[in-house]
């Protein structure tokens, strides 16, 4: 039985860690104490990471009812991380055994970054088919990806469809180049709606024309796109395979991001 209202959402989380105005290149290691610290004139800055944990968060504080199954760990980066999520309402899947992912990025006053990340354990795509069926399944591709991913997410999507829920996929870049073009293709097939940006259509539509911008279309399963373009975007939706495009703007000032994207 569909629950009315439910999103759930499954991609990964980490912690990311900001560390501003600092110097990216030339720097040299030395067992020196004076010579190997930096002193920060900026204080550090942790913020929720992930392509499933950022829109989830998002969902919570707009009051939406959401479940989300994450790579989120039992440690203390993971229980941080589920007490930001507590905070607005999302509802989480039991922690992993396992360290949380977390990502140490170094950004220059130029806006060049060098960034570590400790990717943590994959994403157990199989839990969500334990939850109760959502009107809304979200799902999303990250930087731990592989063939394996895409095969599990493919049943996840297909099961939940058959039990009455409605799939919104958003490919991700992570995926190009590790998968073929007709497997991905199969995985559109069980998606009511793709959320992508064109560059990231390229590595598997001829010429990464969204529809409604002169290009093909999504596949058979997709009835809608949205193009992923900050705060403008376009909402494409197919009915008796004609493709309306929408413009849409986002309100507010705020936006969250995972994996360098907004949602």
């Amino acid at each position: 039985m569909v629950v009315p209202g439910l999103v759930h959402v499954v991609g990964n989380a980490a912690l990311d860690i900001l560390v501003r105005d600092v110097e990216i290149a030339g720097a040299k290691a030395t067992d020196a104490w004076g010579a190997n610290v930096d002193i920060l004139a900026r204080p550090v800055e942790a913020a929720l990471g992930g392509c499933g944990a950022a829109p989830a968060y998002v969902l919570g504080r707009l009051g939406t009812s959401v479940v989300l199954n994450a790579n989120i760990g039992g440690d203390a980066w993971g229980r941080m991380l589920a007490q930001w999520l507590k905070e607005v309402g999302v509802e989480l899947m039991a922690p992993l055994d396992a360290a949380t992912a977390a990502h140490v990025i170094a950004l220059a006053p130029d806006g060049r970054r060098r960034s570590f990340y400790y990717t943590g354990p994959s994403v157990d795509w199989d839990r969500s088919l334990a939850a109760a069926t959502p009107e809304w399944l979200l799902v999303s591709g990250y930087g731990k990806v592989a063939a394996g991913d895409l095969e599990a997410m493919r049943g996840v999507c297909g099961q939940m469809r058959r039990r009455g829920a409605r799939v919104l996929f958003d490919p991700s870049p992570w995926f190009a180049g590790r998968v073929a073009v007709e497997d991905m293709q199969a995985l559109w097939e069980e998606v009511d709606c793709l959320s992508v940006t064109q560059d990231e259509l390229a590595a598997w539509e001829e010429g990464g024309r969204l529809p409604g911008a002169g290009g093909g279309g999504f596949g058979a399963g997709s009835g809608a796109g949205r193009d992923k373009a900050g705060r403008t975007g376009r909402v494409l939706r197919r009915t008796r395979r004609r493709v309306r495009p929408r413009r849409c703007r986002a309100r507010g000032k705020r936006q969250y991001g995972g994996g360098g994207r907004q949602f």
